[in-house]
């Protein structure tokens, strides 16, 4: 959110400006006057345009300066998660529930090298 936010400013019109005309009316202009101000977080009063930075320090108390000190914090903690997770499976996973797939694999990656190179071998010939 920090993101896209700091880079755009939003305008105001309509809906967003106090006092509005009700329907029917047109008591006010539609866009900002000197007694008139926007309703978005963060405006200035008298200024028709929000700086989308000042839009989310305003609403949801984030600062654009702080983007890379909580995400750096996010990337860290998932890689030592994901880190400790292997190490823990790795220790404790039964290898042999997998026995029938690494065997299934090596016969489709080797090609039944392995099987078939046994009934050749005459007594005696060294193995390659």
């Amino acid at each position: 959110m920090d993101n896209e936010f700091m880079r755009i400013t939003l305008m105001c019109d309509g809906d967003h400006i106090v006092p509005r005309n009700p329907p029917g009316l047109s008591k006010y202009p539609e866009i900002v006057d000197q007694n008139q101000a926007c309703a978005l977080y963060g405006a200035t009063p008298g200024l028709n345009t929000v700086g989308g930075a000042s839009y989310i320090a305003a609403g949801y108390s984030l600062n654009v300066h702080d983007l890379w000190r909580r995400n750096i914090l996010v990337l860290i903690g998932w890689f030592l998660f994901y880190q400790i997770a292997q190490v823990i499976l790795i220790e404790y996973l039964n290898v042999s529930l997998f026995r029938v797939s690494s065997v299934l694999m090596e016969l489709i990656f080797l090609g039944f090298t392995r099987t078939s190179g046994c009934h050749n071998l005459q007594e005696g010939e060294p193995r390659d």
